[in-house]
């Protein structure tokens, strides 16, 4: 299983995983927010191109496969959107006695970094972009 990608239209970057021998696959086309991953975040969220408007769609998907749109399981944080699709390849891959390779990239350390509001209210003293942290 593999989680990464690239926008196919720049070419240079595209990468999907089904393309380099990955059977199973979770993969998102670039960038995106770090919680709520497909609704665009307050554009004083770092790094939101300033068309996009808040509470629309971000503009990028995760993939399973060529034309196969993830579409559940995408709400919260992204790291937990991730390996809730890892965590059971593992334990099925591992109960089968299947050999098998994960190869796990998270968005947590790319912008726009962003937390939910009950994560950011225990840290209320601190500002706002601390707070997402």
């Amino acid at each position: 299983m593999r989680t990464g990608g690239g926008k196919k239209e720049n070419e240079i970057h595209y990468a999907p995983p089904w393309d380099h021998g990955f059977d199973v696959s979770f993969s998102t086309e670039s960038k995106e927010p770090t919680w709520n991953p497909m609704i665009t975040p307050p554009q004083s969220a770092e790094d939101v191109k300033p068309t996009l408007i808040e509470g629309s769609p971000f503009g990028t998907y995760y993939w399973k496969g060529p034309g196969q749109r993830a579409t559940e399981n995408l709400q919260g944080d992204v790291s937990r959107i991730i390996m809730d699709r890892v965590i059971p390849f593992i334990k099925k891959s591992v109960a089968s006695k299947q050999p098998f390779l994960t190869v796990s990239w998270f968005h947590a350390p790319h912008l726009p970094v962003l937390t939910g509001e009950k994560y950011k209210s225990r840290y209320s003293h601190l500002s706002e972009g601390q707070q997402e942290y």
